[in-house]
């Protein structure tokens, strides 16, 4: 998996190269994308909204999506994330903070 330096994400096969799957996001992705543990879906977390995407790996499509306004809507929400984030052993929690931690 890639990010780029504009707004996608794209997914490309590990043995020709090729690109599989790309999709358009909001802002930029400055985080490494993270496989669930059973390898089926694939986290991003945008860095201009903090919006975290679940993506299935095969063909790209969005299974849920969910930025920090969807939690709680104040200005801190409109902060970067560029920190690393992860995902608990079991796949049900993501962790991650803006610069605000």
């Amino acid at each position: 998996f890639s990010a780029s330096a504009s707004t996608s994400f794209h997914a490309i096969d590990a043995e020709s190269g090729k690109e599989e799957w790309s999709v358009s996001t909001y802002s930029d992705i400055v985080t490494q994308a993270i496989l669930s543990p059973d390898g089926e879906f694939v986290y991003t977390v945008e860095r201009g909204n903090g919006k975290v995407t679940s993506y299935n790996v095969i063909d790209g499509t969005t299974q849920w999506s969910a930025d920090c306004t969807d939690f709680h809507a104040t200005q801190f929400c409109q902060y970067s994330v560029e920190a690393d984030f992860s995902v608990s052993s079991d796949g049900y929690y993501l962790y991650y903070g803006d610069i605000h931690g």
